[in-house]
């Protein structure tokens, strides 16, 4: 499972946390299809240097990710610190 949360601010007041619980096969599996769209070999990797989903068989998801040769975009770096890498 991934847990998700964002807090919710209304009117500048903090008033809670809105959270889901993602299974990860599930998510992982929509990820792969998105990566398949793009050219070139791509992987999501998280915080922690983790593969999270690829587009490729040899980076597993869980495993260390060696970004050396590999170009980062942040996604969505106000709420995340994920990175996609390409390699072209």
């Amino acid at each position: 499972m991934i847990l998700c949360a964002e807090p919710v601010v209304v009117g500048g007041r903090f008033v809670g946390v809105a959270g889901v619980d993602l299974v990860v096969d599930r998510f992982e599996i929509q990820v792969v299809r998105i990566l398949r769209e793009l050219d070139g070999p791509a992987a999501l990797v998280g915080a922690s240097n983790r593969v999270i989903a690829s587009n490729i068989a040899t980076l597993a998801p869980g495993e260390r990710f060696d970004n050396e040769g590999w170009t980062a975009s942040e996604v969505d770096p106000d709420r995340s610190r994920w990175r996609l890498y390409r390699r072209d």
